[in-house]
């Protein structure tokens, strides 16, 4: 799911990711020591039916996707470093080609490695509220799909967070709500909210976790249609979510629980969904391995068509993904993955929308920019 960012041409984004990679990769040749820059290329197939409003591509033709990440960071002390994020993709999902880039993330961070050890950092920050989002990258997600339940964001806000003995901590303030655009009809409001975190790890394999937050999920287009002296600021988002970790041997284990409830303007009672996922990979060898992840989910689809005019329902479908992964090298897989979506009714807010199925290919490469300077400067003779 593409988080919310500023369309930009391939050329600008390619002149902006340009002069990053030229300006961080001068810095290596006096403070090396303290400089990263690391990357992800993603080449993509899918083929899909034509009827899902939450897996169909290119209507059900074949489609592509190519996708370059390069994130780096810079060491200001032993305790200050900045970090960035920039992200570019191409895909025909749309049945025309289409590019996008963007920086995802860039800020600032202290690190404090005292027992109890803790972190502070400010910027655009990668969405605190989910586990998931430090698997959501192709070299940590087993499959190619995310969970039905979860959406990367890259808010504007600060954090704070650490670990001291079996538990660890996260606080933070974030200006955008955790909601899906494909089930809101208008464009969520910048508006700061509290997230919290906590979790227990009783044994070194295993992790509890809890989350929540709550704040206005809505947009300024929305005030012309709310009742009198409201604003869309006086509508929130709740919620409340629960995950673990298990491994043990050759065996990953990951679920989450996730409760939401929405004020919805003129409506008696608030919306109220409950989704959760459960997610399994097991390595057969040191080169294969399998994956498949089942979630059943809830979502609440909000209309708002102008005027007073407001219209919800609730959602509520099944999702399985099964896939395999072959590693050509440490730093290089490929993935094929089969996803299935099972709707428990047509969905009229999102066009009727039907089951839907996606067979999808992935081969990915994480590469390091930094060891490429250092062999070019080794062939030179520098």
């Amino acid at each position: 799911m593409k988080t919310r960012g500023r369309r930009q041409s391939w050329c600008q984004y390619t002149g902006r990711v340009t002069a990053v990679v030229l300006g961080l990769a001068s810095a290596t040749a006096t403070a090396q020591e303290r400089f990263l820059i690391e990357g992800i290329f993603d080449a993509e197939l899918h083929d899909t039916d034509s009827s899902s409003h939450l897996l169909s591509r290119n209507d059900g033709d074949l489609s592509y996707v190519g996708r370059v990440q390069l994130w780096s960071a810079y060491q200001l002390s032993p305790a200050f470093q900045v970090y960035a994020l920039v992200e570019g993709e191409i895909e025909d999902a749309s049945g025309e080609t289409e590019s996008e880039g963007e920086f995802e993330q860039y800020a600032i961070r202290y690190t404090h490695q005292s027992l109890p050890s803790f972190f502070i950092e400010a910027g655009r920050i990668l969405g605190p509220l989910t586990v998931y989002s430090d698997r959501h990258l192709s070299s940590k997600n087993p499959l190619i799909g995310q969970p039905s339940t979860f959406l990367t964001t890259y808010p504007i806000g600060a954090q704070i967070g650490g670990s001291f003995g079996k538990f660890d901590y996260r606080a933070a303030m974030v200006d955008e709500p955790d909601i899906k655009p494909d089930f809101l009809s208008v464009e969520p409001g910048t508006a700061y909210r509290p997230v919290l975190g906590f979790g227990y790890s009783p044994v070194q394999q295993l992790r509890f976790g809890m989350s929540y937050t709550n704040g206005p999920y809505l947009g300024d287009e929305a005030d012309e249609g709310l009742p009198g002296g409201s604003t869309w600021k006086d509508y929130d988002q709740d919620v409340l979510g629960f995950d673990f970790q298990y491994s043990a041997g050759y065996l990953e284990l990951n679920g989450q629980y996730v409760r939401a409830e929405y004020e919805i303007p003129f409506s008696v009672e608030d919306s109220d969904t409950q989704s959760y996922y459960v997610e399994l990979k097991y390595t057969f060898t040191p080169r294969w391995y399998g994956a498949v992840r089942y979630g059943r989910n809830q979502e609440t689809a909000i209309e708002y068509s102008g005027g007073l005019d407001w219209a919800h329902q609730e959602v509520d479908f099944g999702d399985l993904e099964v896939g395999a992964g072959y590693r050509l090298s440490p730093a290089t897989q490929l993935k094929v993955a089969y996803r299935n979506i099972q709707m428990d009714e047509d969905v009229a807010l999102l066009g009727g929308t039907k089951n839907g199925h996606a067979l999808s290919l992935q081969f990915s490469h994480q590469f390091d920019m930094r060891s490429w300077w250092d062999r070019l400067q080794a062939s030179s003779g520098n």
